[in-house]
C-alpha cells in the first residue's frame, strides 16, 4: 500500500531545493574516474553524517539505533529502509577537469564545474510527522558542509536561493535559527560579528564527531581564492599531522571547511569537529589548528 501511494503521488510530502555550486564537486559516478555523477546516495551519506553531529549525549548502540530508523541500515537486529527519499529532477554530470589541490599544479580530477544547478526533491509519506526535521538537518547541512571528494576542504560547496545572507551576522542568525529547531541552539555559546561565532560550552563526551565550534575567515572576492588559501592552510596549518592525514582514513581532519557567497564575497567557513579523544584536545592540535585557522584569516 505505501508503496504503490509513493508511485501515484497520492499520499506523500515533498520539498524542493535549487542547488547551485558554487565551487566544483568531484563526485565519481558510474564510470568511476572518468565522468562525475551527482549521486543522491551520497547525499543522504553527508546527511547521515551531520545528523550524528548533533547527537551529542547517545552511546554507540542508541546513536546506530536511532541512525538507522531515520536513514536505514542493516547493523542492529532489525533490517530497516530509510523512511526518507532523495530524487533528483535530472541527472548532472560532468567531466571538467578540476584542479583538487589548487595550491599546487597538476593534480586534477574529473569533476562538476562551478554554478552547475541539480534540482533535489526531499520525499516521503504524509502521515510521517519527521519530515520537518529531514529538512532542517538538510538546511544545516546547507550552512556547514559541501559534498564529494575534498569536501572538508572546500569543494562540492552548494547553495540555495532559498537560504542566502547578506553579512556575516545574518549567516549566524540564520544558522542559530536552524539550530533552534533541531533543539540544540542553547548548547553553544553565540558570538555574532565574531570570526568564531559559536563555541560549545560544555566539553564533547561522545565518541563519534560532534558539533564544537564553528568560525568565518577572511572573505575574498573569487571562491578560487578561498579553495587556495584551504589548500595553503592544510599544506602550513598541519605539520605533525593533528588535522588529520591522508595515509590513515580513520584519522580524518577534526576541521571540515567548506565555502560559502555571504552577500557579494565567498568565505571559508569552517566547522570544528570534536570527539572524548585526548588527540582531538589540547597538546599539538591545538598548535596547528591555531596555524591553520589564522591563514585562513581567522583571528
Amino acid at each position: 500500500m505505501e508503496q504503490k501511494e509513493i508511485e501515484t503521488g497520492s499520499a506523500v510530502q515533498q520539498q524542493h531545493y535549487e542547488l547551485t555550486f558554487i565551487t566544483p564537486m568531484v563526485m565519481h559516478g558510474l564510470n568511476n574516474r572518468m565522468e562525475a555523477e551527482f549521486r543522491t546516495s551520497s547525499l543522504k551519506g553527508v546527511l547521515r553524517y551531520w545528523w550524528r553531529t548533533l547527537q551529542f549525549d547517545k552511546n554507540k548502540n542508541e546513536l546506530l539505533e536511532e541512525e538507522e530508523k531515520l536513514f536505514g541500515g542493516a547493523s542492529t537486529k532489525y533490517m530497516r529502509k530509510s523512511p526518507l527519499q532523495i530524487h533528483i529532477s535530472k541527472p548532472l554530470k560532468g567531466n571538467a577537469k578540476i584542479n583538487i589541490l589548487p595550491h599546487k599544479s597538476g593534480n586534477s580530477s574529473s569533476g562538476i564545474k562551478e554554478n552547475e544547478t541539480v534540482t533535489v526533491i526531499l520525499q516521503m509519506l504524509k502521515n510521517r510527522p519527521d519530515f520537518e526535521m529531514y529538512n532542517d538537518y538538510f538546511a544545516y547541512f546547507l550552512h556547514l558542509a559541501g559534498m564529494g571528494q575534498r569536501a572538508r576542504r572546500g569543494f562540492g560547496a552548494c547553495q540555495t536561493a532559498g537560504i542566502t545572507w547578506d553579512s556575516i551576522e545574518d549567516f549566524t542568525s540564520s544558522l542559530k535559527s536552524v539550530l533552534e529547531k533541531l533543539d540544540a541552539h542553547d548548547k553553544f555559546t553565540w558570538n555574532s560579528g565574531k570570526s568564531c561565532i559559536l563555541v560549545k560550552k560544555t566539553n564533547v563526551t561522545s565518541a563519534h564527531p560532534t558539533l564544537y565550534a564553528v568560525y568565518v575567515g577572511k572573505g575574498k572576492d573569487t571562491f578560487l581564492e578561498i579553495l587556495k588559501d584551504i589548500g595553503t592552510a592544510s599544506h602550513f596549518g598541519n605539520p605533525r599531522g593533528s588535522l588529520g592525514t591522508t595515509r590513515n582514513k580513520g584519522n580524518a581532519s577534526p576541521l571540515w571547511c567548506t565555502v560559502r557567497k555571504i552577500g557579494s564575497r565567498y568565505y571559508p567557513i569552517i566547522t570544528e569537529l570534536r570527539t572524548n579523544r585526548k588527540k582531538d584536545i589540547g597538546g599539538s592540535y591545538e598548535q596547528d589548528k591555531k596555524i591553520f585557522l589564522e591563514k585562513l584569516g581567522v583571528i
